[in-house]
C-alpha cells in the first residue's frame, strides 16, 4: 500500500471498509439473512470514501504567508517597543544615560524598584523590604 499520495490512501481506506464489512457477514449467519436488503448493502461496505478538494486558494492568496507575516510584524513591533519603554523607564530613574546624537543625558539616581514603577498599587507581602 502506497500512503505517500491521496489515491493510495484512499484505496487503503476502501480496503479496509470491505475488510470491515466482511466481519458481520462472517458472524451473522441466520441473523444476516433476516436484515433489509439496503442494510446488507451497509454492512457489506460501512464507510464510504470521498475524497474532494478543500477550499481552492486564491491567485493572491499568499499561500498562508499573510497570516505568518501580519503575526511576525506585531511580534517586532512589540518586542522593539518594549526596548523603547524600559530604556525610557530606566532614563527616567538615572539607571542609564540616553545618548541623542551628540547630545548625552544623564539624570539623577532615583531609588525605586521596578514593582513601584507600575500602574497598579504593589503587593504586601509581609517579607517585602519595599
Amino acid at each position: 500500500m502506497k500512503y505517500a499520495d491521496g489515491d493510495g490512501l484512499t484505496q487503503a481506506a476502501e480496503s479496509a471498509s470491505l475488510q470491515v464489512g466482511k466481519e458481520p457477514a462472517a458472524q451473522g449467519g441466520a441473523g444476516q439473512a433476516k436484515l433489509p436488503a439496503a442494510a446488507r448493502v451497509l454492512l457489506a461496505d460501512p464507510a464510504a470514501v470521498t475524497v474532494k478538494d478543500g477550499h481552492p486558494l486564491d491567485s493572491h492568496s499568499g499561500l498562508g504567508l499573510t497570516a505568518f507575516s501580519c503575526a511576525l510584524v506585531l511580534v517586532v513591533c512589540g518586542m522593539l517597543s518594549a526596548n523603547v519603554i524600559s530604556g525610557q523607564v530606566d532614563h527616567a530613574f538615572g539607571y542609564t544615560h540616553n545618548d541623542m546624537g551628540p547630545l548625552r543625558l544623564h539624570r539623577p539616581l532615583i531609588r525605586a524598584a521596578r514593582v513601584q514603577t507600575s500602574p497598579s498599587p504593589a503587593p504586601s507581602w509581609p517579607d517585602c523590604p519595599c
